[in-house]
């Protein structure tokens, strides 16, 4: 049920996206004030927090971050009194999307970095910290649709410019609610209080326009491909698409930021692993012929241009290898199965997390091996043996996954609840193979070494667009 937020309609926003907003915010929240937000990989969870307050939604702090993304700029603006702000911007995802990956970027920054000495808040981990402020009690959040970009943006009331410390105090048990006076705990852990604090309102005056972080570019903008969706209707469980989509999206995710070196590496020169020349998008229906069915090992180490693909067989996301990838999360070992495909494996300490967090956890976090430990630029297996999950995540000739999560393992343990699991095929991390070719990532569908790829360029990946008239 969405409530009514009773925002003027000028914001150009509705309601269920405000609702999605706050959803996220306070699901981060709550999972802070109960300790269970986990830190740089996992090296430990934040929190019980004391004085961890359930955020409101606030028109005026609405139109605040609508100002600083008028007409698809990004924007700083001045007012009386400082409010902090967060800003994203994303591609080819529609607005709940958008929103989700939003706030799970921000979040992600302490899932792979950690606080200074005393819980010390720094750039790094800059829009966590505003969306963590525990005595923040109220936020508004604007998103601008601009041809396929999506600006979004978020206005807090609290918020100190970084570094400072400490973020937050732990407390010895849940609901330590004392920072406001008749302050509440409610049945999420979380505080509440009734507070009379006024918003200041935003005048065209108030607006100050600095040089533009991103902008719209005035070139054509790519046609948008129809890239069909995760989808195993005929499967029964758990799983739904929306997770399945998760998945695979977190995976391109991470394939597209090495592809094009945006994907850290502390081994690497630069700072950054290696490009890509040839990384495949994983699709939901792809027509493309295996590297076991199109080439022998002993041509695999040859040239690109060695590999055709028959655009008559398909890749997808693989309803089997899900089917597979259940046995194995359902009998709670978190021990690898072996067959004939790859494998990653995922365990948390939680349980009742919405399964689409749970996915794209467990693969930033196979894909986090990448900044923990590097890898360099020799990429011929076997890589550090530390870094074997991201190797599997960005394995250039697996080309299907299918993937699983149970959050029921020994639900009164206070150990692991949750497994996650996912399979690959062709299977990855094949001895004297590199993970992906080095190279510039593909700028048009000529540099596509497949047969009949299509280049997306945004990506930097290579896409067969036969799959996309099928069913």
């Amino acid at each position: 049920m969405i409530s009514d937020f009773n925002c003027p309609s000028n914001l150009g926003q509705g309601d269920d996206t405000r609702a999605e907003f706050l959803k996220r915010h306070n699901n981060i929240r709550q999972n802070i004030a109960v300790g269970m937000l986990p830190v740089n990989l996992f090296a430990y969870f934040l929190g019980p927090a004391k004085n961890m307050y359930k955020l409101e939604w606030s028109c005026d702090l609405e139109r605040i971050a609508k100002a600083t993304i008028d007409k698809c700029q990004f924007k700083n603006v001045s007012t009386k009194y400082v409010y902090s702000t967060n800003k994203f911007a994303h591609s080819g995802f529609e607005n709940v999307r958008a929103i989700e990956e939003a706030v799970y970027e921000w979040v992600q920054q302490i899932q792979m970095n950690d606080f200074g000495p005393k819980f010390q808040c720094h750039d790094k981990i800059r829009e966590f910290c505003n969306m963590a402020y525990p005595t923040n009690t109220r936020v508004g959040c604007a998103y601008e649709r601009c041809e396929n970009d999506l600006l979004i943006s978020c206005a807090y009331e609290e918020g100190k410019p970084v570094p400072f410390n400490p973020l937050l105090e732990v407390a010895a048990h849940y609901c330590v609610c004392k920072h406001y006076p008749d302050s509440n705990c409610d049945e999420d852990f979380m505080c509440t209080t009734k507070r009379n604090t006024t918003i200041e309102p935003l005048g065209p005056a108030t607006i100050k326009t600095t040089t533009p972080t991103r902008a719209t570019t005035t070139t054509a903008a790519t046609p948008k491909l129809d890239v069909p969706k995760a989808s195993c209707p005929h499967l029964k469980n758990v799983m739904t698409d929306k997770v399945r989509q998760v998945f695979l999206d977190t995976h391109n995710k991470w394939r597209s930021l090495v592809a094009k070196g945006k994907a850290e590496d502390p081994l690497s020169p630069g700072g950054y692993a290696p490009k890509a020349s040839q990384m495949v998008k994983l699709c939901a229906e792809c027509n493309s012929r295996s590297i076991e069915e199109s080439a022998s090992p002993k041509r695999a180490t040859g040239h690109p241009s060695q590999y055709f693909r028959d655009p008559r067989e398909a890749q997808w996301y693989d309803c089997t290898l899900e089917e597979s990838s259940k046995q194995v999360a359902e009998k709670c070992k978190h021990q690898h199965s072996y067959g004939d495909y790859g494998e990653n494996l995922f365990a948390g300490s939680f349980t009742g997390w919405d399964h689409d967090e749970v996915a794209e956890m467990a693969v930033d976090q196979w894909a986090g091996e990448l900044k923990r430990f590097g890898v360099g630029d020799n990429l011929t297996y076997p890589t550090p043996d530390l870094t074997g999950h991201y190797a599997q995540v960005v394995w250039q000739h697996s080309t299907r996954v299918g993937c699983y999560i149970n959050d029921k393992c020994f639900p009164d343990s206070p150990g692991w609840k949750t497994q996650a699991v996912c399979q690959y095929k062709p299977r990855g991390l094949r001895y004297t193979w590199e993970v992906y070719w080095k190279g510039e990532p593909c700028k048009k569908d000529s540099d596509c070494a497949c047969y009949q790829c299509s280049c997306l360029a945004d990506e930097g990946l290579c896409y067969d667009p036969n799959s996309m008239t099928q069913n």
